[in-house]
């Protein structure tokens, strides 16, 4: 079933617009790189990580009216619906920056100093901090109780711990909201931190504008220079691990596992949820779900959904081979994060190398039906493990 997406921008294009507006240093660098090798363009993953701004950043005046007009229009999306939640709080944190570029910069205009100059820098210090303590604290807030559990009521530093946000984060926001207002030698600091850690967790993620979704997803029409009478050249795009998600069945897999993997370890029905996981694995082939899982290594900050996704690897490569799936699944996973990318990559290459052959998005069976392509009945092979109805 085709489940459709809304979203408040009209296409990519308009999105990753406004991601250079709200970055113009980072977004200078990497269209500057991918501008030099045109024969293999960068993804936006590869840009440049952007400084942590302040007041006294020195960005031109044309960068200033484009960051302006960024919000404006993210503003807009807000009004529309389905804003993502980071690139709401982006423009909130960037428009508190604003404010107190605004209100700190020495002009020319500034009259003498007096008892009531001193009364305004006053009350505009304190606007100033409630604008970076509301920006900072929705964040923060907003984003812990969008990955909260439903079933069973997490704290924010362990949300946090899953997502992979600073717990200096999570005590700023507690200080704001339960303790006096901090002042602007944590908030400004806070801010920028906070706008570096989502472009990190989102905006640098974002698929560049050439790389469509759907059937045509090989291809792409690369337009020359605009001139009339030229014809458009069509460059094969050949897939790869990091674009696993690019058609419907690799985001409804990883879906499906980070369902999974984002569970805590003990947690109550975690039996439950592994064996739905299980029946939904059966659906797509082996070498999709380990491409997928590496992907998600790739780009897992949290230690421990990459060591459940090494087990998970494990089984799915054991159940291939026709073993044990719980046979030494937990033995000799390394502690550190590049070591267990490794396995995920060398998982999916031997699944790749073994399922070689097979129509994509099928599993590959074994019995009288392969000839043919008949598809009939089989008998299930394994333990029969009886589920009481009412029981999750």
């Amino acid at each position: 079933m085709v489940q459709f997406v809304f979203t408040p921008w009209r296409n990519r294009a308009e999105l990753l617009k406004v991601r250079s507006q709200l970055y113009p240093s980072s977004s200078s660098s990497s269209s500057s790189s991918s501008s030099s090798s045109k024969s293999s363009p960068k993804s936006s993953s590869q840009a440049t990580p952007p400084p942590p701004p302040t007041p006294h950043h020195k960005w031109t005046p044309s960068e200033l009216q484009d960051m302006q007009r960024a919000i404006a229009r993210v503003f807009m999306w807000v009004h529309r619906g389905n804003c993502p939640h980071v690139v709401e709080s982006t423009a909130m944190l960037l428009s508190a920056v604003l404010l107190d570029r605004r209100h700190t910069v020495p002009s020319d205009t500034d009259g003498p100093e007096d008892a009531d100059a001193d009364l305004d820098a006053a009350i505009r210090e304190y606007g100033v901090r409630a604008a970076y303590l509301t920006a900072f604290t929705r964040f923060v807030t907003g984003l812990l109780d969008g990955h909260q559990d439903r079933a069973r009521k997490l704290s924010m530093y362990g949300v946090a711990k899953t997502v992979g946000l600073p717990a200096g984060f999570v005590e700023l926001r507690h200080q704001g909201t339960h303790e006096p207002m901090p002042g602007l030698a944590q908030l400004r600091p806070a801010a920028g931190r906070a706008l570096v850690w989502i472009w990190e967790y989102y905006w640098r993620n974002l698929p560049d504008v050439d790389d469509g979704e759907g059937p045509c997803r090989g291809t792409r029409a690369a337009a020359s220079d605009g001139s009339p009478g030229k014809e458009r050249q069509t460059v094969v795009v050949v897939p790869t691990a990091a674009n696993a998600t690019s058609t419907i069945r690799g985001r409804m897999c990883r879906a499906a596992l980070m369902g999974y993997l984002q569970r805590q370890e003990g947690e109550v029905g975690s039996d439950a949820a592994k064996q739905a996981l299980t029946r939904q694995l059966d659906q797509w082939d082996d070498a999709l779900i380990l491409r997928t899982l590496e992907e998600i290594g790739q780009t897992a900050r949290d230690s421990g959904i990459l060591s459940r996704s090494v087990k998970l690897s494990r089984e799915i490569l054991l159940r291939a081979r026709g073993g044990d799936a719980q046979q030494g699944v937990d033995s000799g996973i390394p502690d550190d994060i590049e070591e267990m990318r490794k396995v995920l990559r060398e998982a999916r290459e031997e699944a790749e190398g073994e399922v070689s052959g097979t129509e994509p998005g099928k599993r590959k069976r074994d019995g009288p039906n392969d000839e043919d392509g008949v598809p009939g009945w089989k008998r299930w092979k394994g333990p029969w493990t009886p589920r009481p109805i009412g029981i999750l």
